[in-house]
C-alpha cells in the first residue's frame, strides 16, 4: 500500500538533481555516441573516436559481467541461484547467462512504481534467475 507521508517522499531538491544528474549522464551518453559515429575527436582525451569503439565497450562489458558472475558461481551450493536484476533492453544478459556457466531459469518482467509521479512512461525491469 502506497504511503502518504511527507518524510516518505523525495523532497523537491532531490528531485531536481536526480533529474540533473540523469540529463548530464544522457548528454554524456549521447555525445559519445555521436562522436563515435561521427569519427571526431573525443572531448575528454582529444582521440580521434572509432566507431567501432562503442561495440569494443558492450563487448568489455558483457566480459566483465559475465567474469563476476562466474566467480558467484564457483561460491554457489549446489543448489544455489543467482538473481539479476537488470534492465536488459538490449538482450545481453542471454549470452552474459552463458557465458558465465550458468543455465537461465526464469525470466520475470516487473513494472517499476515511480513514486514521484513525474515520468509518464512505464518503466520496467527484469529479474533473472540463474542456476549453475
Amino acid at each position: 500500500m502506497p504511503s502518504f507521508f511527507k518524510w516518505d517522499m523525495p523532497s523537491r531538491v532531490e528531485l531536481a538533481l536526480e533529474r540533473d544528474a540523469e540529463a548530464n549522464a544522457n548528454l554524456r551518453r549521447w555525445n559519445k555516441e555521436i562522436d563515435a559515429r561521427d569519427r571526431r575527436e573525443c572531448r575528454a582525451c582529444n582521440r580521434k573516436s572509432d566507431p567501432e569503439e562503442i561495440g569494443r565497450g558492450v563487448k568489455g562489458y558483457c566480459d566483465d559481467i559475465a567474469a563476476v558472475l562466474r566467480r558467484a558461481r564457483r561460491a554457489l551450493r549446489r543448489s544455489g541461484r543467482v538473481v539479476i536484476v537488470v534492465n536488459d533492453s538490449r538482450g545481453l544478459y542471454d549470452g552474459i547467462v552463458r557465458a558465465a556457466g550458468l543455465r537461465l531459469e526464469e525470466r520475470i518482467l516487473r513494472e517499476v512504481n515511480r513514486r514521484t509521479g513525474r515520468r509518464a512512461g512505464a518503466y520496467y525491469e527484469e529479474v533473472l534467475i540463474a542456476r549453475p
